[in-house]
């Protein structure tokens, strides 16, 4: 059980914020931030250590630590199947901007709980743009995207990022 969601660190909440992303080759950017009236689960699987390839949502408090967790599936497409393949017929993966070149810009939201002692939400992924080497092998995942709670509360009532 995550600490936001253990009996000590209870609290009534029943908001969460549906923050929404926009990409393209080189970068991920906030676009909006929406009220939703829910409650997120807690996360299903331990938060990822050092290392860990993959996109995932970290919600942190002001120490650094991560009070809430999520992955994320694959929100931003890296490459596609394609059928046939070059050897004997079979499907093979193809990077994305071969495929379909304005694949790559797209949207992707997340929704986010809106707990005490949140700091900072952190969207974790592979490195894009110049840092993106062509993939081989699954990229260790670094630091995305960071936005302060108090931002995206205000974005909230605001009704829309910049």
């Amino acid at each position: 059980m995550s600490e936001s969601h253990s009996t000590e660190a209870s609290r009534d909440y029943s908001q969460a914020l549906r923050v929404t992303f926009a990409y393209d080759a080189k970068t991920i950017r906030l676009t909006r931030v929406r009220p939703v009236r829910m409650r997120v689960p807690a996360p299903a699987v331990a938060a990822p250590a050092d290392g860990s390839v993959g996109y995932w949502l970290a919600v942190e408090n002001e120490a650094g630590a991560v009070i809430h967790h999520v992955p994320v599936h694959q929100p931003i497409r890296e490459d596609y199947e394609v059928f046939p393949g070059p050897q004997d017929g079979k499907p093979s993966r193809v990077p994305a901007a071969e495929v379909r070149p304005t694949s790559s810009e797209g949207t992707f939201e997340v929704l986010v709980p809106d707990l005490a002692g949140a700091a900072r939400l952190v969207l974790h992924g592979p490195p894009r743009g110049e840092a993106a080497p062509r993939r081989t092998r699954p990229e260790r995942a670094v630091r995305l995207a960071t936005h302060g709670m108090e931002e995206l509360r205000s974005l909230a009532v605001e009704g829309s990022a910049q």
